[in-house]
């Protein structure tokens, strides 16, 4: 009888290990489902510091064509005029001295977030953005006021879209008399679409909500 509960005790305290083997092997995957937002969070950090590194590249190497621009910039007045009766349906972007390349790369999450790139600035409000994104905001060398966004096609819900503010206050020629807008171009800087603007000619600024991430200039 004594062996027999000896026995029963034993057989109890075994159960009692196995199951409590059993039961920490049944945490482990949900332990390991910490490591991939590590992960994420880990290729976000990169992907910000590539493009980091992409835009210093980008500024230097844009040195040399900023001093060309600059050496052979000269407003012609009546080439904006003909350009503007000959393109009047359409539109024509506004001619600009040429300022240094800029850019402003950031991390945006659902919080929101403010970038600057020259005389550009974008409000992007809270919800515009769902998941932690890495933005890009570059304003190249050229004859124009223009912007250009990463990630390209990043699209926003109509209820928050980032706001696009763009000061021409660089700008001259025959368009300052008339009403600014901001509008959607291709590479080739054909307009493919002109956003509503709002434009402030006592600041110079001119400003749209945007749809998606593209390449923007101001025009008139």
């Amino acid at each position: 009888m004594r062996i027999d509960r000896h026995l029963s005790r034993l057989l109890g305290v075994v159960l009692t290990l196995a199951l409590a083997a059993c039961g920490s092997d049944r945490t482990q995957p949900t332990a390991a489902a910490a490591p991939s937002v590590e992960e994420s969070s880990a290729e976000l950090n990169a992907a910000l510091n590539a493009e980091r590194a992409r835009t210093a590249s980008a500024a230097l190497a844009s040195l040399q064509q900023y001093d060309s621009l600059i050496a052979s910039y000269s407003p012609d007045l009546v080439g904006d005029l003909v350009g503007g009766v000959t393109n009047a349906l359409q539109g024509l972007l506004l001619q600009c001295q040429p300022l240094p390349y800029a850019s402003d790369v950031r991390m945006v999450g659902p919080g929101g977030a403010v970038l600057r790139a020259g005389p550009y600035t974008l409000i992007v409000p809270p919800g515009a953005v769902r998941n932690y994104t890495v933005i890009t905001m570059e304003a190249p060398v050229a004859p124009r006021a223009q912007v250009t966004f990463k990630p390209h096609g990043l699209r926003f819900s109509n209820w928050s879209k980032p706001l696009l503010s763009m000061n021409y206050s660089h700008c001259n020629g025959l368009g300052m008399l008339l009403p600014k807008q901001i509008v959607y171009t291709d590479d080739l800087l054909k307009i493919l679409e002109t956003l509503l603007s709002f434009d402030v000619p006592k600041y110079k600024t001119v400003s749209a909500p945007l749809s998606h991430f593209s390449s923007y200039v101001v025009a008139y």
